[in-house]
């Protein structure tokens, strides 16, 4: 009986110093590894959260970019982490699939514990502001006319998966030029490096407005608010009218990360995407803020890579390796 009576108080020790180590998250300063260069939209959703996140638990949340490597880079970092929750990756959707195309032995799924969703949007195809085509008819018109010299800018070894499919749909030869990150891409958009890139709105926003890129397409089903005179590829008239395509920033951990540290994160971003001052700044971003549980991230994240695994299949989307 006393055997017994030992062990349990040993077990309710242990028991009541993770409660209270949950209940204590975070008593030091938290790190937020960015999978995309500084400057990006990536980054900056990653400071805006971190810095509500520094107010709110008043420790330091520090945000270190570690771009490269189709964001595999920033994942392995993670991955080989402490498992405590104070070191997290901001990536991009993508990094749920990149292991697929590139070789490696990251594996997101099982390397990563999905923590929360931040924000996310459609993409914008932009062109120099010296591109001939004006629209996306006629961007697929002039591609048609000039096939291989028309360099696409993107992140990582490939594009994102629906343009992936609706190049091969529409039969047009565009060249596929990787990058680090979409900040990389956008001075390559406008010394005529590349002659496309499917940008988020934050990283296209400014240069539209300054005239040195031009918006032609956008890839969600209604106009974006903040391009409203340009045209969604469902309604371009090139017979793809159910045509959509969407990116969102998520939060992960070390697989072994406690649930409890995962929950405390997931409630702080929950409450940064609902505080107004974090929608407002988003919507300047001209991204709709996201809130989910970590299992719904889960669900969201295997979702994403299951369309990259069919298009894989279909020839679609090619591994570099």
């Amino acid at each position: 009986m006393q055997l017994f009576a030992r062990i349990a108080l040993a077990v309710g020790i242990a028991l009541s110093g993770t409660t209270a180590h949950a209940q204590d998250f975070p008593n030091k300063p938290v790190k937020i590894v960015v999978a995309l260069p500084a400057g990006g939209a990536t980054d900056g959703v990653a400071r805006l959260v971190g810095a509500f996140l520094d107010k709110t638990w008043k420790q330091p949340v520090v945000v270190e970019n570690r771009p490269g490597g189709a964001q595999i880079i920033a994942g392995d970092y993670v991955k080989n982490s402490a498992p405590d929750g104070y070191t997290v990756v901001l990536f991009a959707h993508s990094l749920s699939y990149e292991d697929l195309l590139t070789k490696t032995a990251f594996n997101p799924m099982t390397d990563l514990a999905p923590i929360a969703l931040i924000a996310g949007s459609g993409y914008v195809l932009t062109v120099p502001a010296a591109f001939p085509a004006k629209d996306f008819k006629e961007f697929i018109a002039y591609v048609k006319a000039n096939p291989g010299k028309v360099n696409e800018g993107t992140v990582g070894p490939t594009s994102v998966n629906e343009i992936q499919k609706l190049w091969k749909d529409l039969a047009v030869d565009i060249v596929k030029v990787p990058y680090k990150g979409g900040a990389l891409i956008m001075p390559a958009l406008t010394a005529n490096e590349v002659q496309l890139y499917a940008a988020s709105v934050p990283d296209v926003l400014q240069l539209s407005k300054a005239g040195r890129v031009r918006p032609i397409a956008y890839t969600e089903k209604q106009r974006h608010p903040l391009f409203p005179d340009v045209q969604t590829i469902a309604e371009s008239g090139m017979g793809v009218p159910n045509f959509e395509a969407r990116y969102y920033f998520a939060v992960a951990g070390p697989a072994a990360t406690p649930a409890a540290a995962i929950g405390r994160i997931n409630a702080a971003i929950a409450q940064a995407v609902d505080s107004p001052e974090i929608r407002e700044k988003l919507s300047s971003f001209g991204m709709r803020p996201l809130k989910e549980t970590p299992e719904g991230v889960r669900a969201t994240l295997a979702g994403t890579r299951a369309s990259a695994q069919s298009m894989i299949a279909a020839g679609i989307l090619k591994p570099n390796f």
